[in-house]
């Protein structure tokens, strides 16, 4: 497990250096600052910025619009509400002078009308931006990842074919989003481009986790620079019950 991390690190610092050896720099000074004092922390590293509680999939096992999911529960007020593009470029400005690394989250981010503007406003303060995606939208909105500046295109996939289109709900799921991926890597060939980097993240829980060593093949056929493992966000105990 070790050297398969290691190795996941050393290729991710491959496909983008510069930004590994400013991660690097970064974290170097933030255990000076734990190790010396001095009396105050260093910048925060990275910035998650949630887009939208909206969502096109219903995923049995999600915190949020699963079985027992809390925005599900919500009222459809609270589940439109969203910060306006304005703000959100505000806050993107604001944050440029410690020029952290911004994940784009949700709900499905790729639902929030000014996604793609986001991302260019971020890319225009040379910040390190990825987006986590459910993968549905990919191949509708692939050209314009590449043409944002995007650098890591975060997708779930949490089994081969008929695993994953059960865990989340939707026939033909699967297919849709390699379709999706095999538009991005040939987009990015034709303009030989290298981002946004393809990262699978796979979601362990009771429906996969004894077939987890299948998403190496799922890997391989998406052409991913990386594959990662995660647990569930247990947003209430109702869910933590569920998965035990």
């Amino acid at each position: 497990m070790l050297f398969s991390n290691i190795r996941r690190i050393f290729n991710k610092a491959l496909g983008q250096p510069a930004y590994a050896i400013r991660v690097g720099i970064r974290r170097l000074i933030a255990n000076a600052h734990y190790i010396f004092g001095g009396g105050r922390s260093s910048p925060p590293e990275s910035v998650t910025l949630f887009l939208t509680h909206r969502c096109n999939l219903r995923c049995s096992m999600c915190g949020q619009w699963g079985e027992g999911g809390v925005t599900k529960k919500r009222s459809l007020e609270f589940i439109k509400e969203e910060l306006s593009f304005d703000v959100l470029r505000s806050a993107v400005d604001g944050m440029s002078s410690y020029s952290p690394a911004v994940t784009l989250f949700g709900g499905e981010p790729l639902l929030y009308k000014d996604c793609i503007a986001l991302i260019r406003h971020i890319k225009s303060k040379r910040m390190h931006c990825l987006i986590i995606t459910n993968g549905f939208l990919i191949e509708e909105y692939a050209r314009r990842l590449i043409d944002s500046g995007l650098d890591e295109l975060n997708v779930s996939l949490d089994g081969s074919r008929d695993l994953h289109d059960r865990i989340r709900g939707v026939p033909g799921l699967f297919e849709k989003i390699l379709s999706g991926l095999e538009t991005v890597r040939d987009l990015k060939r034709s303009a030989g481009k290298r981002n946004p980097l393809v990262n699978i993240q796979c979601t362990i829980t009771k429906s996969n986790y004894h077939r987890l060593e299948e998403m190496t093949a799922v890997a391989s056929r998406a052409e991913a620079n990386s594959l990662t493992f995660h647990n569930l966000i247990f947003t209430n105990k109702e869910i933590l019950e569920k998965q035990k």
